[in-house]
């Protein structure tokens, strides 16, 4: 592995714990948000954080907050971290997630 790449992998695991605390913290516990993955751009500043929400129904409230709260986020990551660039953090839904849980209960179903 090239250093560069150790770093953005450092970087992104980072994120998603920072991004879990974070929803953690400020979420309204009315649904469970899990981060899932983290995704970063090559150039570092750019950051999509997947998130999967049960139950689905309260996915697109969940997102307009986390969204609309982003500049908060990126506070909360300043205070926490020494990264010399901050990257711009939006969060999306994990649809690979549920695609994989879909998966998972067809596999169970067959077995029954």
């Amino acid at each position: 592995m090239k250093i560069h790449q150790i770093k953005d992998e450092r970087m992104m695991h980072i994120i998603k714990d920072l991004a879990a605390q974070y929803v953690a913290r400020h979420t309204n516990r009315q649904s469970l948000l899990t981060v899932t993955r983290v995704i970063l751009s090559s150039d570092q500043k750019q950051v999509n954080i997947m998130l999967s929400v049960m139950p689905r129904s309260a996915e697109k409230g969940a997102l307009d907050f986390l969204n609309r709260s982003r500049d908060e986020f990126r506070d909360f990551m300043k205070e926490r971290t020494k990264m010399h660039i901050l990257p711009y953090a939006r969060f999306l839904a994990d649809e690979g997630e549920y695609n994989r849980q879909r998966v998972s209960e067809l596999l169970t179903d067959d077995d029954k």
